[in-house]
């Protein structure tokens, strides 16, 4: 698995999905390894699984396939993160493939809640913006693109901003030579600094949206700012609460109730101790009619979590519960796990 540390906010503004774009353009070849030879190819010719994925400050690359074949496909990956074609042909077809995903991504529920929820904001925070690609924001035939194409492969594919993390039955010595790979092939490069402007939130402020045939939900969001680091370890703790199905959970008392059918929470941005978190609630019909009671319901319960009593019962219970996830999960799970520094 890879992680580099830079994502769709930190694109052009002047090319919103920038990021993305790229993603994709890396497995279509690269100077040592054609498109029919390169990673894709080579690790689904393997009976392995690979996928990439760009979020908000973060890309990941990561693939899993037998053990014997790991470092010809490491070669690949790295090869092509380093010395990507990017053949102009190949950018105007891939540009087709992200206005399809753009047009799919228009219908999902969960990105039009977040879209909505982003007017709240500040419209100089990227929280706020338009980040996903498609055929107007790609202007691929434009030089001024394709030098920013070029510049931000050059700002944040380079040492300084990647993460290589391994896991296979190899030793501890062939999988160190194995990384070591990492230090030949990508260009060296120092941490990429970047600064978020403050996360401004309108106080108390309601949205409706309207959308057909989906089922109804409530979402209440909440911005935090200047948070210490523990705090995402803190939130994954809260988030395991919420949907927690104990006989005297929160879930379970909106549930038994008859107000809501689910109860999680999501953390749709975070970077520089700034957050967006997001309790979400799927409603009954009961519910929707008494939204103003679950969310005292919720700030309530929020308030009962500040206790330090609570926080003594749920840990142990989350830590017995990660674990047992962990030791039935598969080495792309763990990595996914190990990736995340708290």
């Amino acid at each position: 698995m890879v992680r580099v540390h830079a994502g769709a906010h930190d694109a052009p503004r002047d090319y919103p999905g920038l990021a993305h774009f790229l993603e994709h353009l890396l497995f279509l070849g690269s100077r040592g390894y054609s498109a029919e030879e390169g990673l894709m190819a080579f690790v689904q010719g393997c009976g392995g699984q690979l996928n990439a994925s760009t979020r908000e400050r973060y890309t990941d690359f990561f693939f899993q396939l037998p053990a014997g074949q790991l470092e010809p496909a490491l070669h690949r990956l790295l090869d092509m993160l380093a010395h990507p074609l990017l053949d102009p042909a190949a950018q105007l077809r891939e540009r087709e493939v992200l206005q399809a995903e753009f047009q799919a991504r228009a219908r999902d529920v969960e990105t039009l809640c977040d879209a909505a929820l982003g007017t709240a904001f500040d419209p100089s925070h990227p929280f706020a913006g338009f980040h996903a690609g498609n055929r107007d924001t790609l202007p691929v035939e434009q030089p001024a693109f394709q030098q920013a194409l070029v510049g931000y492969h050059r700002r944040f594919y380079h040492s300084g901003q990647i993460e290589l993390l391994i896991t296979g039955p190899q030793s501890h010595a062939q999988l160190q030579r194995l990384a070591e790979l990492a230090d030949g092939m990508l260009a060296a490069g120092c941490p990429v600094t970047r600064d978020a402007p403050p996360l401004r939130c309108s106080r108390d402020a309601w949205l409706r949206l309207h959308i057909g045939g989906a089922e109804p939900r409530l979402n209440l969001l909440f911005s935090l700012e200047h948070m210490p680091e523990h705090s995402q370890a803190a939130l994954d703790v809260l988030s395991f609460a919420v949907t927690s199905q104990a006989q005297h959970g929160f879930a379970r008392r909106l549930r038994d109730a008859g107000l809501c059918h689910s109860v999680r929470l999501r953390t749709p941005y975070w970077f520089a101790g700034q957050g967006v978190v997001v309790v979400e609630l799927s409603l009954t019909e009961q519910g929707l009619g008494e939204r103003a009671a679950i969310v005292e319901a919720v700030l309530d319960w929020l308030r009962y979590c500040s206790g330090e009593s609570y926080w003594q019962l749920c840990h142990g219970e989350y830590r017995r519960v990660r674990q047992r996830s962990l030791q039935g999960a598969d080495p792309l799970a763990k990595l996914r796990h190990w990736v995340e520094p708290l």
